[in-house]
């Protein structure tokens, strides 16, 4: 079922805490200080793979609107340190950094609607509901059980951030099982 998630020398489980810690930052009550930690995790996750981009970026529109002032830390601390690392690695690299992260998923024959039609399809049937059939079932009732001022907000955010990012990285040629 994991699809060589836990093969050596992949950063899928690095990009998982990443993803993980930004979201447990973002659902804090904190005010100014867990919004520059969930940039800075946020960062840290789009530095180790860049589909984190489509998995977090519901979820700080989400804080956005939930809390303006710290989403907006969170966003510029986010896009500061992924830029600043990202400028870094490029000088350091003599430009293959941006070769890999821009120009080479760039040359991808981009999936039309009926492929992503298609992939999404696949991913809710036959990747999640049979596959994950009991994490499904949790996220459904984690969704029902939150109360209170904030209610699904932020989890229906990641949740979305999540089929999103996955039916993204799905759509590549050439995607494997890891992706979910």
């Amino acid at each position: 079922l994991s699809g060589g998630f836990f093969d050596v020398a992949r950063v899928d489980a690095l990009f998982v805490l990443c993803l993980l810690a930004t979201l447990h930052v973002v659902d804090s009550r904190k005010a100014f200080p867990s919004g520059a930690a969930a940039g800075a995790l946020g960062a840290a996750a789009f530095l180790v793979k860049q589909t984190a981009l489509a998995f977090l970026l519901p979820v700080f529109l989400w804080e956005v609107y939930r809390r303006p002032r710290r989403g907006l830390i969170a966003v510029g601390v986010g896009v500061a340190r992924a830029g600043a690392a990202g400028g870094a690695y490029q000088v350091g690299s003599d430009g293959w950094f941006s070769f890999y992260i821009f120009d080479l998923p760039s040359l991808h024959e981009g999936p039309g609607f009926r492929a992503i039609a298609s992939v999404l399809g696949r991913v809710l049937g036959r990747d999640l509901l049979l596959a994950f059939p009991l994490a499904v079932a949790g996220l459904l009732l984690g969704l029902l059980d939150r109360k209170g001022d904030e209610g699904a907000g932020p989890l229906g955010a990641a949740t979305a951030g999540v089929l999103i990012g996955v039916v993204v990285a799905r759509a590549n040629p050439g995607s494997w099982d890891n992706v979910l």
